[in-house]
């Protein structure tokens, strides 16, 4: 190795890693990138790694399993980490994928296991005809399809059974209580039970002495909550007022239909 140069040549000074003897050696008399050393004085054999390297300083050399393993490190590519695969499934309106463990869909806002419970659980809908449940069914189905739901509106109306719809429709707002579809309904069938009342009310005063007229307190709400959904869906800034809306007038419904005279 040599131990003095030409003033005209760029000399590199380092040293042994386990000694510390300095060396220095031209430039242009280097071949390879990371040139191999024996050490005269203690043997050791040690690389020059230039990464580190900064002009006018000496060089450290570096220990030939060290440089290695270093080497080794940079080449060699980082194991892909597997990623955990989490159980999913789609939400049952949206079809947006979710946690199975979530109790609330993020995109949709529907009570998803509620929502499960209500279509195993026979109990928590009034019973109507065939048509009926069939109609219900197709909607939990296609639950945008909005001509299914003015098709079991009708069928109720037909079979004077608006009270299936209504705890029907009354249930959906409990359990999504972000839809703008369910409390449209709500609203439709309290409009429509109003009507039957005045109407029956207006038979039974055609032979009967004159009252004095008290305020109904059913309609009153009814109409309150209808007037609390079209607001909260003709205003989005006072989009909640539609779920307490829907939750009134579901309210006045279910006081109707429970103390409403059997047929």
């Amino acid at each position: 190795m040599p131990s003095s140069v030409s003033a005209v040549d760029e000399v590199l000074q380092f040293r042994c890693p386990s000694c510390m003897k300095l060396y220095q050696t031209a430039f242009s008399s280097i071949r390879e990138e990371n040139p191999k050393f024996d050490c005269k004085q203690c043997s050791t054999r040690f690389f020059l790694d230039y990464s580190h390297f900064i002009p006018g300083l000496e060089l450290l050399g570096r220990l030939e399993s060290e440089a290695q393993r270093t080497l080794k490190e940079e080449v060699t590519p980082a194991e892909p980490v597997a990623e955990e695969v989490v159980p999913r499934e789609p939400c049952p309106k949206c079809e947006t994928p979710i946690l199975t463990s979530e109790e609330e869909c993020p995109a949709c806002g529907l009570m998803v296991e509620k929502y499960k419970k209500m279509l195993s659980d026979p109990t928590s809908y009034i019973k109507g005809s065939r048509q009926l449940e069939d109609l219900r069914m197709a909607v939990l189905a296609h639950y945008q399809d909005e001509d299914l739901h003015e098709e079991l509106i009708r069928q109720a109306q037909q079979e004077d059974n608006l009270e299936f719809a209504a705890k029907f429709y009354g249930r959906l707002v409990r359990l999504h209580p972000n839809d703008d579809i369910a409390p449209k309904y709500v609203q439709r069938i309290a409009g429509l039970s109003m009507i039957k009342t005045d109407m029956a009310a207006t038979e039974k005063r055609v032979d009967s002495k004159p009252k004095r007229r008290r305020v109904r307190i059913v309609p009153m709400i009814l109409c309150i909550g209808c007037a609390l959904v079209g607001i909260g869906l003709g205003v989005p800034q006072m989009k909640n007022l539609v779920g307490i809306g829907a939750a009134m007038s579901f309210l006045a419904l279910a006081f109707h239909f429970s103390f409403s005279p059997k047929k």
